[in-house]
């Protein structure tokens, strides 16, 4: 499994099982509502599915937030699962 700091990546490009650290003091451009914040990213793989899943403390709200993206084209949406 890879591990890196993600911070000037953006998550819609980051496919490689494993777990991934971010801090980011700019606008997600993931996401619909600025937020910052720092925590973990997970991406696990199966087969051409592949699930993202942040869970990270927003600056912008003072809240942990946790989002996820299932696709098997890279191309949907994250969905808010709790803040």
């Amino acid at each position: 499994m890879s591990y890196r700091n993600i911070s000037a990546e953006d998550f819609d490009d980051v496919l490689d099982k494993g777990v991934y650290i971010f801090s980011k003091d700019t606008a997600f451009a993931n996401f619909g509502s600025p937020t910052t914040g720092y925590g973990l990213l997970e991406v696990v793989r199966h087969g051409s599915y592949i699930l993202q899943r942040l869970a990270f403390h927003s600056n912008s709200s003072q809240k942990k937030e946790t989002r996820q993206r299932i696709s098997f084209n890279n191309g949907a949406d994250w969905t808010q699962i709790d803040s």
